[in-house]
């Protein structure tokens, strides 16, 4: 009876303390690997993008050919009658987030570092890759990019991003109305159940359920354990009576990353999560307010794009972005 009950605990701490093991040798060495890159501005990483993207794209098409190399748990196109095609990637989301640091850079292009020939090539290709495999994940990611990229920058930016959040919740029946019918099928229940006007049944939208049970977790966690329930240790939240209903109808579906990073920093860290991502945010804010830092804002932007989509910290995208932010140091952020 003891063992049965010490056991569990015990695994969660052994797998908490490797995680971070594993992240303490990892991260300094993609930060070392990230800075070299930087040395000739990107200019290799750009042309090894392309050719990547060159890949992706012969993948894409073939799948659309009915040849299929690589598993793809991709669904029904949004407006073509295909099955989107994700080429190295499992599902349409995890290539948006994946192109989020070059969606970036393309819309705050630096045309006295790199080509303008250059940018078009690698603008073509990305739009055709995400075209083809078009998600909500994808609008998302590239409705924050524009807004980064064209609000005023300077002391202005927080009043932008305020105005537009506001115009976007004064308007968001509207707005929804206007996507493609199987993003609103997801959004349109995820506002419901924030505002209190539905709960959790056998009829709501899976992503939706997953979504807001992840928010449920860390708004829970706050209140139960406000220190977290410890790294990798997120589907410990999931315990709380408050999803009770989400465990007896999805199972287990998506407990350990929750939907958004931002609920697993939360449930993981508690207290110490929100200061972490108040730290993270504070520092991208200076180097967009100020205009500079151009790749240090690409490469921390899938950190922040991941706030929509639950992932692992050990996912590409977000751990390039988690060492960027860590231990990257610029005078102009006051570091």
């Amino acid at each position: 009876m003891i063992s049965a009950l010490v056991a569990p605990s015990v695994s969660l701490q052994v797998r908490s303390i490797g995680g971070a093991i594993v992240l303490a040798i990892v991260l300094p060495a993609i930060y070392l690997a990230w800075s070299r890159c930087s040395e000739d501005n990107f200019s290799a990483f750009l042309r090894v993008s392309i050719f990547f993207l060159a890949c992706q794209l012969v993948l894409q098409v073939l799948e659309v050919g009915g040849i299929e190399l690589i598993a793809n748990r991709g669904g029904g196109h949004y407006f073509l009658p295909i099955i989107s095609p994700t080429g190295f990637f499992a599902e349409p989301s995890h290539l948006a987030i994946s192109y989020s640091p070059y969606l970036l850079l393309l819309l705050i292009w630096d045309e006295s570092t790199h080509s303008r020939s250059l940018r078009y090539v690698l603008a073509c290709m990305l739009c055709s890759s995400l075209l083809l495999s078009l998600s909500s994940t994808a609008i998302f990611v590239v409705l924050a990019g524009l807004i980064i990229a064209f609000v005023p920058k300077g002391n202005y930016l927080i009043l932008s991003f305020a105005l537009v959040a506001t115009l976007i919740m004064l308007n968001i029946d509207a707005l929804t109305r206007i996507l493609p019918i199987q993003v609103q099928a997801r959004i349109l229940p995820l506002f419901e159940l924030l505002a209190g006007g539905a709960e959790i049944s056998n009829h709501t939208n899976t992503t939706a359920a997953t979504f807001y049970s992840g928010f449920v977790a860390s708004m829970s966690t706050l209140k139960a354990a406000p220190f977290g329930f410890g790294f990798l240790n997120m589907s410990q939240a999931y315990d709380l009576p408050e999803l009770a209903t989400y465990r007896n109808i999805f199972g287990n579906r998506n407990i350990e990353d929750g939907s958004s990073i931002l609920f697993k920093v939360v449930t993981e860290f508690g207290i110490f999560g929100i200061l972490m991502i108040v730290i993270a945010t504070c520092r991208f804010y200076k180097a967009l307010s100020s205009g500079s830092d151009i790749y240090f804002m690409t490469f921390s932007f899938p950190f922040f794009a991941y706030f929509m989509r639950g992932a692992s910290y050990f996912d590409g995208p977000i751990i390039i972005g988690i060492a960027v932010l860590l231990f990257y140091r610029s005078s102009r952020l006051g570091s």
